[in-house]
């Protein structure tokens, strides 16, 4: 290896393991933790299939636990999810959390994964199965990758045993050709081996214990794990203060080859060769190497291979005299298979940390096959010091697996001076959490954490949680000097937030800052850095600055500008009558760089200040409300009265402490620290709540059998009139108790979506319904107006008792209104048409700045973007957020992201909210929307169905809202995003064209939220709109991805086209007469849309002001089985009548949200009479007009969009298939 690599982070979980004290405790512990599986976990087995007799391993306690929320996942979600995903979450998070990097030092860096991905037998506790995704091999890896928008590769490794090894090498690989900056190799192993499958399993102990290196040694006992580590090249951990385990000199991968005598047989000239290859790849003398962590499996002759691998290895080298010792962590908590590299490494990193060789655990007497007399390695039979050597500690690992993948890694520890704490000095802690509850937990865990550890370093402890600091709804701040302090503090109540508080900053005289004093506060506050390497120059750095008295104003300047980016529009500044020198750089009249080259510019303001003066302004103004005053002056002091809190600013410890504690009350956010090369074991953040997700109460099933029911099951159903209301009723409830995961009695008014339910968890509830009471009574459309328990009941069992019979089949009619007949309407719109080709070319308009509301959403980012690129305007962007802050940083995270945009002198990003009627409420923001005539308003939820109060949802109450505001503003232009969904869900039997000039026809959108709101908006608009604003709408279709490749930011698990797309390839077959079905998958791209709609809005249209941006059709299903074909899906043609037999079996047996699109809205639907269509005529001509038509591609952005499927694993080959026995 030309790059040594440090390990900075790690977590884990082992049999009987669970923290950094339990891992160095281990190492002298000569027992085994192989034992009994806990009671715990053998009732969810006996529950689900009976007794079944489960053989010892080296058990985890649970692994059934994890904490949503911390993913932002909702309880079903995490319920549908493998153990082993949640798990490898948990502790991904936790191993970069332990070296010093939260989800926001993350974001977006070039971060890379590497893991084993092993199969979960969860699938058998599942009735309903799990979502297809997790089926998915190593999707584990892709949810991480997403949750912490991590950028490097994403790999998942199977080389048997050496798997996580494998991985390891890999990240290490990646990390030295700079493919990755960072990396995390890990992986979970979760195994329940009953009796019968160990005793016909060759390798298996059948003592039921695992003895390495041992005379009595029969074979090998399973074992769970869950380890992540984290690794960056040393260099880049040196130079960022990362905290170091250990250092990996050199890694070695090879293989058996044709050696082996079978293809599981392990070759001891392999072994030694890997080891060899490593020592050379590290640079380094054999000789050093003092301790191996052996592969040791406890087989009576693989023991023997490598004891001589590693014997010959130094003989090879010519080492003689040496003595390394050797021991398998295996024989403590069993055989971790694909994880059990990693756990070895993990116990020689604790080894070199501690100094002390690890005993090998379960040993008795030596396999007489081994022969320790004429080898350099001896096995490690005592617990003993581990001496330094030049001052370094250096080991290896092994790992090699089944199949032949051997992999040697070396391992060194350079020991770190301990940094010391300063007893007197004061310290500060900030803590946060996103409610109040985990904010007390986890003030809770760090009094519990500093009550056992008396004596550790409260300046590395407080450091350490610093950096590890991530802003939630509510903070807390505590300056104290020793732990005393500090649990009375942590065990008060928490200071009640004040919204209210005033902040006002003293500009009064220009003060002295000792030298040491400004180096230690840029190296505590990356903040105020930033501040200084933005206003001042990165390249003048303080030491440079040899003047004294200049260094003290740029100082003051750049605390100043520190203090406004963190308080905004809270602090107000308060200076001398008359202008100094820092009032003059805050006022751009001077730059700092003018002050470096001429100091004798630098003036102080003498105007004598009235104090008496301001202090009553205080009182006056401030009577009823806290103020903090931020004081630089040299000799007016300010001292603290009732609601008045004054800070001095020469910026001392005590005096900044208590500056980061105010703003943390008002939850602004101060402190960000560099990272600290210091671990704090005993305290794990982030800190979980933990609760159970597994299947309750599930029925017993014959051991060893397939939870999947036979389809013909689905059809038996209760005969004609045998049923009950109550019966009904009573099912009905059980399936919302367990789809809503609540134990609470549920009433007939009860509401399914007011107690939690949403569209994907009403789709779950409806394949429940047809389970249990044999068909498709419920249709998807008809669920919102069904949504109470009484009602559902009610609906169901008058269906089921065909009491109504025809009504499932049967539709409304629809309200017929009067009208025009169609050939009078078809007539008049041939005469716009016609007008339109025959006029001049529409008249550009001039604007000055523009307004975009949704501009976070995917339309209205490309929309801004465009905006961008082909104007000059200022674009002001409208965003929701709590705070000024967040709703800018959750704007330019995604700008960086897609565009990789982080900054635009041209956009400005104000925090409101639409439902609110004083969308602004901030003065400022007034100021910036004063030049505003244009407004794109493109904000509003594509939410479909449901039974919502349509004039309270936001695509209505923030139209109205954001229209009414731009009449009041006087704004001149006005374009209203709308939907082509406007035509509901049914149409009056005379309405034969929907043309660009309608709206209300008679249409019917009743459940049907979106085509609903979008329709009363446009109603809203065109009924209040006068001839000083023109008015444009654009009606737009399904959104699909960028053209040019496909890529889309938004959920495709939640978007109704994408989701029709998966359910195309993952019913696995298709048959002629299906090649012509039109599978209604219609999308545009969404750079198309924001083109035409950019281009459309700079002129004016007197003859059409209503725009159909709409595909004329969508995607019939053999071009999507072409584009598949082409990209190396492929499904297996059957005849038309065993295709429709096996998609009506596919319906009833698969679940997931695309299972249930089909039997709720594709193919089950009554064949639709619609007489109508959509019109695009005029809006094609138009834009042919102004040389704006975009002539694209279908087929290729099809192509597009699938290959982008593909490579984000949203369309997978790993599918299942009624004809075959893979579901078996």
């Amino acid at each position: 290896m030309n790059k040594s690599i440090a390990v900075i982070g790690i977590s884990f979980e082992l049999p009987q393991i669970r923290s950094w004290s339990d891992l160095t405790a281990s190492l002298e512990n000569k027992h085994t933790f192989v034992s009994e599986l806990p009671a715990n976990r053998k009732k969810d087995i006996q529950d689900r299939f009976g007794p079944v007799a489960i053989a010892k391993a080296g058990y985890l306690d649970h692994i059934d636990l994890f904490d949503p929320v911390a993913f932002g996942l909702t309880k079903r979600e995490a319920f549908k999810m493998f153990p082993e995903h949640r798990y490898f979450l948990l502790h991904a998070l936790r191993a970069f959390y332990d070296a010093g990097y939260t989800r926001e030092d993350l974001k977006g860096s070039n971060t890379g994964l590497f893991y084993t991905s092993p199969n979960s037998h969860y699938t058998y506790f599942m009735d309903d199965g799990v979502d297809d995704t997790e089926l998915t091999p190593g999707i584990e890896g892709t949810r991480l990758a997403s949750f912490l928008d991590l950028r490097g590769p994403v790999m998942s490794i199977n080389t048997t045993c050496s798997s996580s090894l494998t991985a390891l090498h890999n990240a290490c690989l990646n990390l030295q050709s700079g493919e990755a900056d960072m990396a995390l190799a890990g992986g979970i192993r979760f195994s329940t081996p009953t009796k019968h499958t160990q005793k016909k399993t060759v390798v298996m102990s059948d003592k039921g214990e695992c003895k390495p290196f041992d005379a009595a040694a029969d074979g090998i006992m399973n074992g769970e794990g869950a380890i992540c580590i984290v690794l960056k090249r040393l260099e880049d951990a040196e130079r960022d203060h990362d905290p170091i385990y250990g250092i990996i000199e050199g890694s070695a991968m090879n293989h058996g080859g044709a050696r082996i005598p079978s293809l599981t047989a392990p070759s001891s000239e392999a072994q030694k060769e890997v080891i060899i290859k490593a020592w050379e790849y590290a640079k380094v003398n054999p000789a050093e190497i003092k301790f191996i962590e052996a592969h040791g499996t406890g087989t009576i002759l693989g023991d023997p291979i490598e004891f001589k691998a590693v014997t010959d290895a130094f003989k090879e080298k010519g080492i003689t005299g040496t003595i390394c010792g050797i021991s398998s962590f295996k024989g403590q908590v069993g055989h971790l298979d694909t994880l059990s590299g990693l756990a070895g490494l993990v116990r020689l990193l604790a080894a070199l940390n501690t100094g002390m060789l690890p005993v090998q655990p379960n040993f008795t007497a030596i396999n007489e096959h081994i022969n320790e007399r004429n080898s350099n390695v001896r096995i490690q039979r005592e617990y003993e010091p581990w001496p330094l050597v030049n001052g370094i500690r250096r080991g290896g690992v092994s790992s090699f697996g089944l199949t032949g993948t051997n992999v040697h890694v070396v391992v060194a520890y350079k020991e770190n001076p301990v940094s010391t704490q300063d007893q007197d000095t004061f310290k500060f802690l900030q803590l946060s959490e996103q409610t109040k509850d985990r904010l007390e937990k986890q003030k809770k865990e760090i009094v519990q954490f500093l009550e056992n550890n008396s004596a550790a370093n409260l300046d590395a402890f407080a450091q350490k949680i610093n950096r590890l600091y991530t802003p939630g709804k509510y903070s807390e701040g505590f300056v104290f000097t020793d732990a005393k302090v500090l649990l009375e503090q942590l065990q008060s109540s928490a200071t009640a937030a004040d919204k209210a508080a005033a902040f006002l900053l003293m500009d009064l005289d220009i003060l002295n800052y000792d030298r040491n004093l400004i180096k230690n506060i840029l190296q505590e506050n990356v903040l105020i850095k930033d501040s200084w390497n933005l206003e001042i120059g990165a390249k003048y750095v303080p030491e440079q600055i040899q003047d004294q008295h200049l260094l003290n104003v740029l100082f003051q300047y750049v605390l100043y500008k520190y203090m406004l980016s963190v308080l905004g529009n809270k602090v107000q500044v308060i200076a001398r009558k008359g202008e100094g020198t820092l009032q003059a750089l805050l006022n751009k009249e001077l730059q700092p760089e003018d002050l470096i080259k001429d100091p004798g510019l630098i003036r102080i303001n003498q105007t004598p200040f009235n104090k008496q003066g301001f202090e009553e302004y205080v009182f006056k103004n401030y009577d009823q409300q806290k103020v903090v005053i931020i004081h630089f002056s040299n000799d007016i002091q300010f001292p603290e009265q009732k609601q008045v809190v004054s800070i001095p600013g020469r910026f001392d410890a005590k005096a900044r402490f208590q500056f980061y504690k105010e703003l943390l009350i008002i939850n602004k956010h101060p402190l960000k620290t560099q990272n600290v090369p210091v671990y704090v074991h005993g305290l794990q953040f982030p800190l979980y709540e933990l609760n159970r997700f597994w299947p309750e109460n599930v029925r017993k099933i014959e051991a060893g059998k397939h939870l999947l029911e036979d389809a013909d099951a689905a059809k038996e159903v209760k005969q004609e009139n045998t049923i009950s209301l109550e019966e009904v009723t009573a099912g009905i409830k059980a399936i919302w108790q367990q789809i809503l995961e609540m134990q609470e009695d549920i009433s007939p008014a009860d509401d399914f979506f007011v107690l939690g339910g949403d569209s994907l968890s009403g789709l779950d509830m409806l394949s429940a319904l047809d389970k249990k009471f044999g068909g498709a009574h419920i249709r998807y459309e008809e669920m919102f107006g069904v949504s109470t328990l009484g009602k559902l009941a009610e609906t169901l069992h008058a269906r089921i008792s065909r009491k109504d019979k025809d009504m499932v089949a049967a539709q409304p009619d629809t309200l017929v209104i009067q009208d025009d007949d169609a050939e009078v309407r078809s007539a008049r719109y041939q005469d716009l048409l016609n007008t339109i080709q025959q006029s001049p070319l529409p008249r550009k308009i001039t604007y000055n700045d523009v307004l975009v509301t949704g501009a976070t959403g995917f339309l209205g980012s490309y929309l801004v973007k465009r905006l961008l690129d082909t104007t000059d305007t200022n674009i002001i962007c409208l965003v929701r957020g709590d705070n000024e802050q967040e709703a800018h940083d959750r704007f330019w995270d995604i700008y960086r992201k897609d565009f990789n945009i982080a900054k635009h002198n041209r956009i400005r990003v104000i925090c409101g909210d639409l439902l609110e009627k004083n969308i602004f409420q901030d003065k400022e923001a007034e100021k910036i929307l004063e030049n505003v005539d244009m407004v794109y308003h493109v904000a509003g939820t594509a939410t479909f169905v449901g039974s919502p109060n349509l004039e309270d949802h936001i695509n209505y109450k923030g139209t109205r809202h954001i229209f009414d505001w731009a009449a009041a503003n006087k704004v001149k232009y006005f374009n209203h995003i709308s939907t082509i969904g406007v035509i509901g869900g049914r149409m009056p039997k005379h309405i034969r064209a929907f043309y660009e000039t309608d709206l209300n026809v008679g249409q019917d959108t009743t459940n049907f939220v979106h085509s609903g709101t979008k329709l009363l908006a446009e109603e809203y608009i065109r009924q209040r709109q006068t001839p000083a604003m023109k008015v444009n709408v654009y009606r737009i279709p399904n959104i699909g991805g960028r053209f040019s490749d496909g890529f889309a930011h938004f959920n495709m698990q939640r978007n109704l086209m994408y989701i029709k797309l998966r359910m195309l390839f993952e019913i696995g077959h298709y048959s002629d007469a299906f090649l012509d079905y039109n599978s209604q998958l219609a999308i545009v791209p969404v750079d198309v849309l924001a083109h035409y709609i950019c281009s459309l809005s700079f002129y004016e249209h007197p003859l059409l002001d209503t725009f159909h941006l709409a595909e004329v059709r969508g995607f019939i299903v053999h071009e999507i089985m072409e584009t598949f074909n082409k990209n190396g899906l492929f499904l297996t043609k059957l005849g038309n009548e065993e295709f429709l037999e096996y998609a009506e079996k596919w319906q009833q047996t698969t679940d997931g949200f695309q299972a249930s699109l089909i039997r709720y809205g594709t193919f089950n639907k009554p064949d639709k009479t619609e007489n109508f269509k959509i019109i695009i005529d005029a809006t094609n001509l138009t834009l042919k007009k102004i040389d704006a038509y975009l002539a694209y591609d279908r087929r290729e952005y099809l192509d597009n969009i699938v290959r982008f499927c593909i490579q984000e694993g949203f369309l997978s080959t790993n599918r299942l298939s009624l004809l075959t026995n893979e579901n078996v």
